[in-house]
């Protein structure tokens, strides 16, 4: 018994003593160069409302706050109006009944585009539209995905929210349980940003086109598969 609890111990520390993130993502504080020379509109969009998810089930309505504020900083806004914040999504609306989808725990891919619809009435945003789409493990869609972010990137009146296995992205197989989403915050043509907001673990952090393809693609069926939630004015 001695014998076997050095070896769990010993084992345990060597899984803590492990780097945090995959050699695939990179920190954006350690390579940020690509905003000093770039407009990147989403990603001053969001920066300003980015947070933390209050707990494991949270990363959609953090996510959609982050948006749904970035959806009115082209807007003059009054004294009277208030940052939309998750928890009061959570006061208006019924996030896992609107949210849930058959066969998915927590929200759903086309869940989050009912709360965001929901979201959008409750505090008057006018004139945008939305779209969730599902990832497709094919050429083609590789392509439409390639496609969409270099739009993206180009646009302030657009913004992704993708649905993912954050395992695949950080490398962490904690990540690994089920779907994760998170706004893209940038594209600079070969990597995309991911503002996680699992920020009890992490920073904004790039990872290759590739790899957001892959993580998109990696969920166990196509009813669960992820996708993302595309906005656009």
């Amino acid at each position: 018994m001695l014998l076997w609890a050095v070896w769990f111990f010993a084992l345990q520390l060597h899984a803590d003593d492990q780097p945090k993130y995959a050699a695939s993502a990179t920190r954006l504080s350690q390579s940020h160069e690509y905003l000093e020379k770039h407009a990147a509109p989403d990603f001053w969009s969001l920066i300003g409302y980015y947070i933390a998810q209050k707990d494991e089930g949270a990363c959609a309505p953090a996510s959609l706050s982050m948006v749904l504020n970035a959806m009115r900083s082209g807007t003059e806004l009054r004294s009277k109006d208030r940052l939309i914040t998750q928890q009061e999504l959570y006061s208006k609306i019924d996030i896992f009944k609107e949210g849930g989808d058959p066969g998915t725990f927590g929200v759903g891919l086309e869940g989050i585009g009912r709360i965001l619809a929901k979201a959008m009435k409750l505090n008057s945003i006018q004139g945008w539209s939305y779209e969730v789409v599902r990832a497709e493990a094919s050429p083609e869609w590789k392509k439409k995905l390639h496609e969409l972010l270099v739009k993206n990137e180009k646009s302030k009146d657009d913004f992704l929210i993708a649905l993912f296995l954050q395992g695949t992205y950080t490398g962490d197989s904690e990540g690994n349980k089920g779907g994760h989403f998170a706004p893209v915050g940038a594209y600079d043509g070969k990597r995309v940003l991911i503002l996680d907001p699992d920020r009890e673990w992490y920073e904004p952090y790039w990872i290759s086109e590739e790899l957001f393809f892959r993580g998109m693609t990696a969920m166990a069926d196509t009813t669960k598969r992820g996708g993302y939630l595309h906005v656009w004015k």
